[in-house]
């Protein structure tokens, strides 16, 4: 294959990363301890501060008992204190788990169970919705909980609910026994070990690497799972990514809106962006149509987005500019689009808006998985590279194979030879081995997309190998969990979900169910408001929030193949825009221009 970086960056990429995490950080960031590491809303935290920090946290993990080899379970949004908890967990050696904190109850017990988590720290926000209906039923010895508000100025936390979250506190000490016990404490006292030892970083150089954190991920193919990576892949990535965004230098601004449980957000987010001395702004929460006012009102060098905020930022971008009072986006080094296929058209005129406004680069796009460390492929900013249509060229060090493993598609199955490549699944043996494959006794990565190649080996992604979704945030749904909870409902003879588009051109799709009721369900009079509610309930009931249908279609007959099969494929012509029906969540469809009878949010 064509190598756009070179052979000596490939060798290049693995000099100098066999060491602990926290120490490529603290090696590559000596002379910048006085810049900037975090911005947590206007509380600025240097690197000198942020190591300090990390030491301190270590300090007092290991005071609780924590040795190499155990793992901690993260519950947290993008606050300064999951970035301590990382750092100081792989100083000990410890593996960390991160959970998306829309996760429901089951979900999160589980995780913490499979993992022998010894110690859970779960943001405050959380905890009577999360952890209080399952904290006896999880392994671990103490929980510690974190207030949004910890990490932030005295004068802010004042201005913007210090009261109510210590109100949350002392509410939850007289009402819940277990807050009240000696299991549950706040971090602010977790954390007071004020003298602090400095603890030199531990590191054993393994065959597979020394294990840094579990990543929660669906799996190429659907099937839950946990991908095991090391601290060399972290540190593999970042040197990738070095001379895939080279014009990125100590000091430049990153736009953390991308979650660091992610792969993506602690590989290509935190990781990277320490590593290069940048300032990450940390955003804890919010909403989609918040993005394009957040790159106006912070102006990052970098940001990594999916495509429904970029389409939205082309959009907007006249009158936010105004709103900002900004001449230009020459602040603009690196706008990254990931999640999902950017079309062609977005891409034109995005690249348009930021050639006019005189933004240092074009839309990058980014292809990879969990089990790959996030991004293995981006586009490159390169016109005579440039095509709107393709998805990327490979990282340093990274090969591709194309293999067609079945005759009755068009393209063929991309894997993936990444030297980031997770160690394996935890306790999955057996899936580990369906998914890493060795070919000329090299490691691939059955990637479960079809992809084409040109000349240039520019890959163009062309579909999936199992039916998937692609919401517009850019996460990945699985349609086969959804149908099977669906169908446990006594009021569904069969369903089908599918992932539905909008009529303005965005990228990703709704997932929507197709709804045939059972005979007797309306004579009993069940009315479909009612059903929908109930369908959800059981949806959250097995499945996270991010994982269920957002939308529901109720059809006489689902369309058939002529194997009598369901036609899905059918299905997925229809535009969200044009059918009836109801939403559990419209935060991807409140803009809708049509609004008929039925289209309502339950």
């Amino acid at each position: 294959m064509t190598k756009y970086y070179g052979e000596d960056i490939d060798n290049a990429i693995l000099k100098g990363v066999d060491k602990n995490a926290y120490s490529f950080v603290d090696d590559s960031t000596k002379d910048f301890n006085d810049y900037t590491a975090l911005t947590y809303f206007n509380t600025k935290i240097t690197y000198g501060e942020f190591k300090k920090k990390v030491n301190e946290y270590a300090n007092n993990l290991l005071k609780y008992g924590l040795q190499v080899g155990d793992s901690i379970t993260l519950l947290l949004p993008n606050t300064p204190e999951i970035v301590y908890y990382y750092y100081a967990a792989w100083v000990l050696g410890v593996k960390v788990s991160p959970i998306d904190p829309r996760t429901n109850p089951l979900g999160i017990q589980k995780i913490i169970n499979d993992t022998n988590s010894k110690l859970l720290v779960a943001i405050l926000d959380k905890y009577v919705e999360k952890i209080s209906p399952i904290i006896d039923n999880i392994n671990v010895d103490k929980i510690v909980i974190v207030s949004p508000t910890d990490s932030m100025s005295s004068a802010l936390k004042t201005n913007i609910g210090k009261a109510l979250y210590k109100s949350k506190e002392i509410y939850l000490n007289i009402v819940d026994k277990d807050f009240a016990s000696d299991k549950i404490i706040m971090n602010k006292n977790f954390i007071n070990n004020k003298l602090i030892d400095n603890i030199i970083p531990f590191y054993e150089k393994r065959d597979n690497g020394l294990p840094a954190v579990n990543l929660f991920t669906s799996g190429t193919e659907g099937t839950p799972k946990t991908a095991v990576h090391s601290h060399e892949n972290y540190n593999i990535k970042a040197r990738q990514i070095l001379y895939g965004l080279p014009r990125a230098v100590p000091g430049d601004k990153f736009l953390g809106i991308i979650p660091f449980f992610s792969a993506y957000g602690s590989f290509q987010g935190m990781h990277n962006c320490l590593y290069r001395g940048m300032n990450i702004i940390l955003i804890p929460q919010f909403k989609p149509a918040d993005v394009p006012e957040l790159i106006c009102k912070y102006t990052p060098s970098t940001v990594i987005a999916v495509p429904n905020y970029w389409h939205d930022f082309s959009d907007r971008i006249d009158l936010l500019m105004k709103k900002y009072g900004l001449e230009d986006l020459s602040f603009l080094k690196y706008p990254i689009s990931g999640g999902d296929k950017q079309s062609a058209i977005d891409v034109k005129i995005c690249n348009e808006i930021l050639k006019k406004y005189k933004s240092q680069g074009m839309l990058l796009r980014g292809y990879g998985s969990t089990e790959v460390g996030g991004a293995t492929a981006t586009t490159v900013d390169d016109e005579s590279y440039e095509d709107n249509e393709y998805t990327g060229v490979p990282f340093p060090g990274v090969d591709f194979k194309l293999i067609k493993n079945n005759p009755d598609n068009e393209y063929s199955e991309l894997y993936v030879s990444d030297p980031s490549m997770m160690i394996g699944y935890l306790n999955n043996d057996e899936e580990t081995k369906r998914t890493i494959i060795t070919i000329d006794d090299k490691k691939y990565v059955r990637m479960g997309d079809l992809f084409s190649a040109d000349e240039k080996d520019r890959l163009y992604f062309e579909g999936r190998v199992k039916r998937a979704i692609m919401r517009p945030d850019g996460h990945t749904v699985h349609v086969l969990p959804i149908e099977e909870t669906l169908n446990q409902s006594p009021y569904v003879s069969e369903c089908c979900v599918v992932g539905l588009k909008k009529n303005d051109g965005s990228a990703g799709t709704i997932p929507t169910a197709f709804i045939v009721l059972k005979n007797n369900v309306k004579e009993l009079g069940y009315d479909e408001e009612s059903i929908v509610n109930d369908l959800d309930k059981l949806s959250l009931e097995n499945l996270s929030e991010r994982n269920r249908a957002l939308a529901y279609v109720f059809i006489k007959d689902l369309p058939r193949t002529l194997m009598d099969k369901v036609d899905f494929k059918k299905l997925e012509k229809m535009s969200i825009d044009d059918l009836e029906l109801y939403y559990v969540d419209d935060m991807f469809v409140n803009n809708s221009k049509k609004v008929l009878k039925k289209r309502k949010r339950i």
